[in-house]
C-alpha cells in the first residue's frame, strides 16, 4: 500500500528505491487501473479517497454520491464485514448502482457471524450514485470502498490555450 500511495503522489521510482516491475508484481490489477500511467496516457492525476459506512437496524440504507462534474469517477467496493456485536442471523446486503425506478437492487453479500463474518471484493466497480441496503439482519455491518477521480490532461491543455489566447488578445 505504501507503493500505491507514493505512486499516486507522482514520486519517482528512483526515490522509492524499488523498480516499477517489482511494484507491478505486488499490486493487484485494480491498482493498475488507477496508477499505471502507461496504460492511460491521457490521465494526468488520480485522486483516491477511501469511503465507508455502517448499516444497522436504524440506518438500513447508505448512499454514495458524487458531485456533478465532468470528471470520471470510479467506485470500487473493497470489503463488507460484520461487527463483533452483530446478531447471530443472516445479513443480506443489496446494491443498486443507479438511483431511480428502472434499476432493481441486487444482493451482493450474505454474511453470518459464525461462518462468514467478512467478504472481500476484487475489482467490483460500480457507477455512482450507489445505494447500499441492509435487506435482512440487524447489523451492525461495515462497508468500505475506494473512490477514484480521474483528471485528464486535456482539461489542463485547454486552460493553457485559454491563457495563451488571453495573452494574445490583450491590447498593449
Amino acid at each position: 500500500m505504501l507503493e500505491l500511495f507514493l505512486l499516486s503522489r507522482s514520486v519517482s521510482r528512483e526515490r522509492i528505491g524499488i523498480g516499477l516491475q517489482n511494484i507491478k508484481r505486488r499490486l493487484t490489477p485494480l491498482h493498475f487501473i488507477a496508477m499505471d500511467r502507461s496504460r492511460s496516457p491521457s490521465v494526468s492525476d488520480t485522486v483516491c479517497v477511501l469511503w465507508g459506512c455502517e448499516l444497522n437496524d436504524t440506518q438500513r440504507k447508505a448512499v454514495f454520491e458524487i458531485a456533478e462534474d465532468l470528471l470520471e469517477h470510479q467506485f470500487f467496493i473493497r470489503t463488507m464485514c460484520l461487527s463483533a456485536e452483530a446478531s447471530k442471523e443472516m445479513h443480506v446486503v443489496e446494491v443498486q448502482d443507479r438511483v431511480g425506478e428502472c434499476c432493481k437492487p441486487v444482493p451482493i453479500a450474505t454474511l453470518h457471524p459464525m461462518c462468514q463474518p467478512m467478504v472481500s471484493f476484487s475489482g467490483f466497480e460500480l457507477i455512482p450514485p450507489v445505494i447500499f441496503n441492509l435487506r435482512s439482519g440487524q447489523g451492525p455491518l461495515f462497508i468500505s470502498g475506494q473512490h477514484l477521480t480521474l483528471v485528464y490532461e486535456e482539461e489542463e491543455e485547454e486552460k493553457e490555450e485559454e491563457k495563451e489566447g488571453l495573452l494574445i488578445n490583450t491590447p498593449t
